[in-house]
């Protein structure tokens, strides 16, 4: 399923996704409006089409600013785009060097054992504060119910997440033949 959109999103012309980001960010932002109680003029409408364009533009042009950079680089060199691809596929570039891959892989294991236990307390923080803006307002609570249930739901499933990574991230350290020290030795 996910090999269906990463061909659908390549294929799809950067002028379309650019305004399906837009539009996404305008019904948020007006959606945000209508939950709370807000009234929509039509300066909003603009107001917020107008800033989903910009927003969507500097997605789009960081975006790309990377792909050029990482483009400069030998193929199996260590970027964020080769490491979000080897952990997305489960296997290295061709080219690429344990002495360069192996540290990172480590590192982002040691800090993924932080986030497995503080991104639900950030996540369960920000569900105790949806819940408390809720119940203070009772004529308009539908959008702090919303964030509430997204935040909840966050908290439950980032440690299944992080427990995913880190199974992946073990076996790309496995890849190396006597990659260094195993993922049980760091500490």
């Amino acid at each position: 399923m996910k090999e269906f959109w990463v061909r659908t999103l390549r294929r799809t012309p950067k002028w379309v996704l650019l305004l399906v980001a837009a539009a996404l960010y305008a019904l948020y932002s007006l959606g945000e409006k209508l939950l709370t109680g807000e009234q929509v003029r039509p300066g909003h409408v603009v107001g917020a089409v107008f800033a989903g364009v910009v927003v969507a533009a500097a997605g789009f042009l960081t975006v790309r600013w990377q792909s050029r950079r990482d483009s400069k680089k030998p193929p199996g060199s260590l970027t964020a785009t080769n490491f979000e691809r080897a952990l997305a596929s489960g296997n290295l570039p061709g080219d690429a060097e344990a002495d360069d891959w192996v540290p990172k892989l480590h590192r982002a294991i040691r800090t993924e054992r932080i986030m497995a236990w503080a991104g639900p307390l950030l996540f369960g923080g920000f569900t105790v504060m949806g819940i408390f803006l809720a119940v203070t307002n009772p004529d308009y609570p539908w959008f702090w119910v919303l964030v509430t249930g997204i935040f909840a739901a966050t908290a439950i499933w980032y440690p299944r997440w992080v427990r995913r990574r880190r199974v992946k991230l073990e076996a790309l350290i496995d890849h190396f033949s006597g990659g260094g020290k195993h993922v049980s030795e760091i500490r």
